[in-house]
């Protein structure tokens, strides 16, 4: 179908044995690209990419993408219980001193920080302490590499299709992402407060059952 498409030159496909494997592609891929535009990569940011509750394998990598996209820097995904070959691999090939690893030690734990400083890195970790406090942090991070409040995107942080899509939207706005709860702003509502001089357009991405209208009215309430 895509190569059916008017103006379409080609249909590639970037792919692993599974979902870090292709992590590990996607990576290789941005590392030559930067390359290509005469840059290199920061640092490794290092997120949850499985987990056995399948609604914590996601948010973290979801709302990291606005500050890889925005830093230049490479994302790679790890398993709770360490991080696999495929990730270790394109680490190891980067050049880079820093990874950081985005989510609480509930999500990424502690062992995984220790084997990476054990082998040389610097390790950081960018974590609140909830996922949509955790995306706060992550756009405050964007914002310090460049990133403005002029456009704000707020997505659910219940489902993983809209922020897939919003993240690197708004990194093309040259703005930020955060999550919300279902019916309340949750931490962001304090953050976007203390900056409100700065915000500009405030944009909820997904409807009224994903962000409902009581998150609605308290984001027009930060705007007034």
């Amino acid at each position: 179908q895509l190569r059916s498409v008017p103006g379409v030159a080609d249909v590639t496909r970037l792919m692993g044995a599974e979902r870090f494997g292709t992590a590990a592609v996607v990576a290789e891929a941005t590392v030559e690209a930067l390359t290509a535009s005469g840059r290199a990569p920061s640092q490794a940011l290092v997120t949850l990419g499985s987990h056995p509750d399948p609604s914590r394998a996601w948010p973290d990598a979801l709302a990291a993408s606005q500050l890889a996209i925005r830093g230049g820097d490479v994302m790679l995904l790890t398993a709770p219980d360490g991080l696999p070959d495929s990730s270790r691999a394109v680490l190891d090939s980067l050049g880079v001193d820093t990874v950081t690893l985005v989510g609480g030690t509930s999500a990424i734990p502690p062992s995984v920080a220790d084997g990476l400083a054990d082998d040389g890195w610097t390790v950081d970790r960018i974590a609140g302490a909830s996922r949509d406090a955790t995306s706060v942090l992550l756009a405050r991070a964007a914002v310090e590499v460049g990133a403005t409040l002029d456009h704000v995107l707020v997505v659910s942080g219940g489902s993983y299709a809209d922020a897939l899509t919003a993240g690197p939207a708004a990194a093309a706005l040259g703005g930020v992402m955060v999550l919300a709860q279902t019916d309340t702003l949750g931490a962001a509502s304090s953050w976007l407060q203390q900056q409100r001089d700065d915000v500009g357009f405030l944009r909820i991405v997904g409807g009224t059952s994903a962000v409902s209208p009581a998150v609605e009215a308290e984001l027009q309430a930060i705007l007034s």
